[in-house]
This record gives structure tokens, C-alpha cells and sequence, in this order.
């Protein structure tokens, strides 16, 4: 955005007081009063965004209102999660593939911004934006550009950038942060750490690490929220050794709840808390059967949302979910479709492989 300002300089000379000057002084004067003035920030359009890829297009596609688009800076650009803030559109990813190494970096209103130099292997996985304050969550370190080849991942670490500036979490192995919360001064990460040859999720409260769900489980957490100093956290249990299905829950400041479910298995994804309602999205499936039905948990009940038109075999995926008014939007894939669902109407965007990640609705 470009503004405009008129600099007045006083004149130095003693000037007689005639009312021809005077006049061009009250002009002057009113002029500098609107140049003054900033100019309005430019609105985001009205419509529903999503983020994701779609298959031919190199790097992500961003849909509006069901058309694909590929801003500036996109053609290399792989794209996570989404957010709105005011009017400013931030959707977090990196830069490049995973060979030699990816740069973490986010688009911002049509700008690339990078937040690492390349050296080493990092990414972004989410974004969240707390009053002036911009916090992106990932990784850094997970190859070196010395010896792509090889990837060290001894030394990948979960990470958040605060305006730029770096912070990586303390961890027993291997890890990196997939998502981020920021309630007052309290800074939240949501990651996965590997220990005893398995990737367990944990989360860290301003640096602490906290893990979650049963240690002799694979437990993968799909989402978390903090309000009202409430901690609610989506994750989901698979036994290390075969001898059952994964089962998923959601905890409650600690007071865990298994998600009911009249398949064999489930897994969570995400997890959205609007007011007193708390959305998980995911999947359920039975074991035997090649089939995936994505679901959403209102306060743990689940509605299995549709597959697109057209089809009739269950293959759904839900990604994520936000809630806008009085509408529930989840996205997710249908047939190998980008899709959202809209108080479970499924709306096909992708028209090739493609899938849906981040949301957001303007008005």
C-alpha cells in the first residue's frame, strides 16, 4: 500500500499579512489535513477460501468461491493451513520440495515471506495471528544443504517464529510442531516427538513439554484449542503392535472421553471450539473393507458427511473445520476431490486429484 503525505515546510521569511496569502495559507493548510489522512486498507472479497493442491499444478492452488487460483508465489509454494485476520490473508507452508531442502516461509496479502535461508530443511505447518504479534509453527533442520542425500533426522526440531525471530522447544528426540495457540501471554505447541522408535504427539506450554494419551500407543493429536482456561485437545490412540483398531478422543482440561464411533476405527484431524460447541473432524472406517467415511463430532456426536454426487463408495477425508455464523464448514477430499461441506452439503471445488486444507470465510 502506497501513501501519499505533503510535507509543509515553514518559510523562513517574514511574510506581510496580506489576505491574497492568507488565503493560499488556509488552502495549504486544509490540504495537508488530507494528505494526512491513510489511505483505506484494501478489503478482502467477500467468499469462501480454501487452500490445498490440486494434481498438474505445480505447488498449491487457492480456491475462491470454487474457482482455483494461483496468486503470486504460489507456483513454489506448498501451502498448510490458512487464516484471516482483519484484512489480511496468511496461509503458512514452505518453499520448494523436501530435496535438497525446504525453506519455511508464509504468504501474506500476495507477498512470499521467507523465514529461513535454505541452509537447512524447515517448514511452516500453521500460522496464528495474536494482536500485532505473527507466530508461525513447524521445523527446522531436517536435512542440510551440504549433503541433501542424507537426511539427519537426529537433528529435525520442533520450532515457532514470533515475528520472525526463532524459538526452538526442547524435546527427548527427533520432533516438530504442527500446531499453535496463543491465549494471553500463554504460547502453545502442538507437535510430535520420536521416542522409543514411535512418533508420540505432545504439546508445550511456553517451552514445557506435556505428553498426551497412553505412552505404549502411537497417539497422534489432530487438533487443540485453549478458552475460558479450558485445554481441549482431539487426538487419536493405535496400538503399536496389531492387536486392535486406532480409537480416538477428546480430552477436557485432562477428563478424557473416547469418541463414539459405530465402525471398526476412526482418526481425528482437527478441532475447532465455537462458544459452548466443540467440532472434531476425521474419519471412521471399518477394517475389512477399503472404505473411508469422513465425520464431524458436535460435543462427541458424529455426522458422517456425504460423498460428492455421482458416487456411491465411501472415500471421504475431513480436514478441517470452522464455523461462521450459524454454518459449519468442513474441508476435506471426496473421490480424490477437493471438497467442502457446508452444513453437510458437500460442494466440489477440485476438478482433478486435489484435496482441501485451510478454510476461511469473509463477509
Amino acid at each position: 500500500m502506497m501513501m501519499i503525505v505533503q510535507n509543509f515546510k515553514k518559510n523562513s521569511m517574514k511574510l506581510k499579512q496580506l489576505p491574497g496569502f492568507c488565503l493560499l495559507a488556509l488552502f495549504a493548510l486544509a490540504s495537508c489535513k488530507k494528505g494526512s489522512n491513510p489511505a483505506p486498507e484494501p478489503k478482502l472479497d467477500t467468499g469462501i477460501y480454501l487452500t490445498g493442491y490440486q494434481q498438474g499444478t505445480p505447488g498449491s492452488v487457492l480456491w475462491k468461491n470454487g474457482i482455483a487460483t494461483q496468486p503470486a508465489g504460489f507456483t513454489t509454494f506448498i501451502s498448510r493451513g490458512m487464516l484471516v485476520n482483519g484484512n489480511d490473508m496468511y496461509i503458512g507452508g514452505f518453499i520448494g520440495s523436501q530435496t535438497p531442502v525446504s525453506i519455511a516461509a508464509y504468504w501474506k496479502n500476495g507477498v512470499i515471506k521467507k523465514l529461513t535461508d535454505g541452509t537447512s530443511d524447515a517448514q511452516v505447518w500453521e500460522m496464528v495471528v495474536s494482536g500485532k504479534d505473527v507466530y508461525a509453527a513447524g521445523y527446522v533442520g531436517g536435512y542440510f544443504a551440504s549433503d541433501p542425500n542424507t537426511q539427519v533426522l537426529s537433528s529435525m526440531i520442533a520450532a515457532y517464529w514470533k515475528n520472525g525471530v526463532l524459538t526452538t522447544l526442547t524435546n527427548t528426540g527427533p520432533s516438530q510442531a504442527e500446531h499453535i495457540i496463543v491465549s494471553g501471554t500463554d504460547v502453545y505447541v502442538v507437535g510430535t516427538v520420536f521416542q522409543n522408535n514411535t512418533w508420540q504427539s505432545v504439546y508445550w506450554k511456553n517451552g514445557v513439554l506435556t505428553q498426551v494419551g497412553n505412552p505404549l500407543n502411537n497417539v497422534a493429536i489432530g487438533g487443540m484449542a485453549v478458552q475460558n482456561n479450558k485445554i481441549y485437545i482431539a487426538y487419536t490412540e493405535t496400538p503399536q503392535i496389531n492387536t486392535g483398531a486406532s480409537i480416538s478422543y477428546m480430552s477436557i482440561n485432562g477428563v478424557v472421553s473416547q469418541l463414539p464411533n459405530d465402525l471398526d476405527a476412526s482418526g481425528v484431524t482437527s478441532l475447532f471450539v465455537n462458544g459452548t460447541d466443540v467440532y472434531i473432524t476425521g474419519f471412521v472406517l471399518p477394517i475389512s473393507v477399503s472404505q473411508i467415511t469422513a465425520v464431524v463430532w458436535k460435543n462427541g456426536i458424529p455426522q458422517k458427511l456425504p460423498q460428492i454426487a455421482g458416487t456411491s463408495t465411501p472415500f471421504n477425508t475431513a480436514s478441517g473445520v470452522t464455523v461462521s455464523g450459524t454454518d459449519v464448514y468442513v474441508t476435506g477430499q471426496s473421490q480424490g476431490a477437493a471438497v467442502y461441506w457446508k452444513n453437510g452439503v458437500a460442494v466440489k471445488v477440485g476438478n482433478k486429484v486435489s484435496s482441501a486444507y485451510g478454510i476461511a470465510i469473509v463477509h
